[in-house]
């Protein structure tokens, strides 16, 4: 099988990104204690539930390539869930533990805005698969 669209690549980048974010440090909290607290988004199920659907629907995505216009909007929705998860873990980690003396970021704490990336990357080929489209349409 022969990948003939780059939308197709990014949009499996960025559900792998978000399938890996899932399973690898986000984060280390340090208790006053002296003790460290491993931060994973699994162990959060409305989270984890949140960012699986968002992989579950760029995957779907890359499957409509045949309705340009079913993909690009799939692929905001992914997009708009992806944001929102980047909220709720910006709202955890900063508002709601202000207490916690001292926080260090993991390397999953850079998947999902990579993920989201990849995702407005393939939406701007899909914009420009349509334009080509349209413009084969005007010559024929």
């Amino acid at each position: 099988m022969v990948i003939q669209r780059w939308q197709t690549v990014f949009l499996l980048l960025a559900s792998i990104f978000i399938i890996v974010f899932c399973f690898i440090p986000v984060g280390y909290l340090t208790g006053a204690a002296g003790d460290t607290i491993t931060v994973y988004p699994c162990n959060y199920t409305l989270y984890f539930t949140l960012n699986i659907v968002a992989a579950a629907i760029l995957l779907f995505a890359i499957f409509q390539f045949r309705n340009t216009r079913r993909q690009r909007a799939i692929t905001l929705i992914a997009m708009f869930l992806i944001e929102v998860s980047l909220a709720i873990g910006i709202y955890f980690i900063f508002i709601s533990l202000p207490d916690s003396p001292k926080g260090d970021f993991g390397f999953g704490g850079l998947l999902l805005p990579a993920a989201l990336i990849a995702a407005f990357i393939a939406y701007r080929r899909i914009l420009a698969d349509e334009k080509l489209l349209k413009s084969y349409d005007r010559l024929r």
